[in-house]
């Protein structure tokens, strides 16, 4: 399919300034989604990001700073925060640690992720948030 049709994009953002475009592809999955999270930059050059579990994570929605130097990829167990100058990438796990069966499968318990809050870019190559129920907030510096 993808080489016929191209990559199923399945949700994408342009930064602020217009230069890039963050986006996400789900590849061909007998169990999916099957999350996979780039970024392309003016020329068209495509960088990829991270990928997410299959069948298990999922991304939600991408957050760009206001200065167009951070995207949050925002998936149901991570925030994926990704600096398009230097390919620093950092990630805050929210949950969804896997517990193994005797058999070798895995289950995932969905409830017990945490709920990122308040995420903020309060100055150009930083990245704040909440996790409610947690007292304070987290930065994140690049650069």
């Amino acid at each position: 399919r993808e080489m016929l049709l191209g990559p199923n994009v399945v949700q994408s953002s342009r930064s602020p300034d217009g230069a890039r475009l963050a986006y996400v592809v789900d590849k061909p999955s007998i169990d999916g989604p099957n999350h996979h999270l780039y970024m392309e930059d003016a020329a068209g050059v495509s960088t990829f990001v991270a990928n997410l579990p299959e069948d298990v994570d999922y991304n939600r929605e991408i957050i760009w700073s206001p200065h167009s130097d951070i995207v949050v990829f925002c998936t149901h167990f991570k925030l994926i925060a990704y600096c398009p100058a230097s390919g620093e990438t950092q990630e805050v796990v929210l949950g969804g640690e896997r517990h193994y069966r005797k058999n070798g499968t895995f289950w995932v318990d969905y409830g017990n992720v945490l709920k990122a809050t308040d995420l903020e870019f309060p100055d150009s190559g930083v990245f704040s948030y909440r996790l409610e129920g947690v007292e304070g907030s987290f930065t994140l510096t690049f650069g």
